[in-house]
């Protein structure tokens, strides 16, 4: 099986990051920081992307995007293509900054999207005193708490009912560890695919047989992130619903299998590790 394709659906939410090829600086001075802004504001206009939330960190960076008419990947690639040629052409060098495609989670509720902006504002912590999150110039934490003005290019008219300034602080200052979001750790050289999935499994079991199927669908939703549509498909079953149902199980016999747990605690720690 092929690399899975991005979930790039027209009026889709994108929590979205990049960081730099062996945990490298991507952003080492102000003015790149500034280029990079710039780009992002320039390619959201002319694609119909609107970002709703940032924060541009040392070694990488995280955005929350909307893509009413779809085209995150051609924004995203368009991106990094252009911040790379920029500062490459100023420091007279050439080669990649970033390391390997961007990661991407499917943000699918409200609830999703004030879960995600929070972990996106809270992301300097480990630079600023908590105290200090607000003042960051580098996110738009500050911009939704009327610290400073908004950049052209920040659509706010989704977070600010969904967070007002109070709320938005006692969100931010909650840490938070959901499945739903992601952090710079979880990126490898290539993102864990189905196919290394399928891989894995088979060496252990047959990959058809009712565990098999099991141990591919937690691995495939946990560390893959297929969507249930994409799960019916590549298992074999009939609908998106089917896949749900059967992840269900799946989850059920982990919890109450001990020598099932095992086995897929040693492949997913596996995957991580690069296989």
């Amino acid at each position: 099986m092929t690399r899975p394709l991005r979930i790039d659906e027209p009026d889709g939410w994108h929590h979205v990051m990049n960081r730099g090829i062996d945990h490298a600086i991507v952003f080492a001075h102000d003015r790149d920081r500034v280029t990079f802004e710039k780009l992002m504001g320039r390619l959201a206009d002319e694609l119909g992307i609107e970002i709703h939330a940032y924060c541009l960190m040392g070694t990488h960076y995280h955005l929350l995007l909307h893509c009413p008419g779809g085209g995150l990947s051609t924004f995203m690639q368009q991106l990094s293509s252009s911040y790379t040629r920029i500062v490459n052409e100023r420091l007279g060098r050439d080669g990649p900054i970033f390391r390997g495609r961007f990661h991407s989670v499917p943000v699918r509720s409200e609830l999703q999207i004030a879960r995600t902006v929070a972990y996106i504002h809270r992301n300097p912590i480990d630079l600023v005193p908590e105290a200090a999150l607000e003042t960051y110039r580098w996110s738009s934490y500050g911009v939704y708490l009327d610290r400073r003005s908004a950049p052209p290019w920040l659509t706010r008219s989704t977070v600010e009912p969904l967070l007002p300034p109070e709320l938005h602080r006692q969100v931010v200052g909650e840490p938070l560890e959901d499945a739903d979001t992601i952090s710079a750790d979880t990126i490898s050289a290539d993102a864990i695919t189905a196919d290394d999935v399928d891989a894995i499994v088979a060496a252990r079991i047959d990959p058809r047989c009712p565990d098999g199927k099991r141990m591919r669908l937690l691995l495939g939703f946990e560390l893959v992130g297929l969507t249930a549509a994409d799960a019916a498909d590549w298992i074999g079953l009939t609908s998106a619903g089917a896949a749900r149902t059967a992840l269900a199980r799946a989850r059920s016999a982990r919890r109450n299998d001990v020598a099932f747990d095992a086995v897929v605690a040693r492949l997913e720690a596996r995957l991580r590790a690069g296989m």
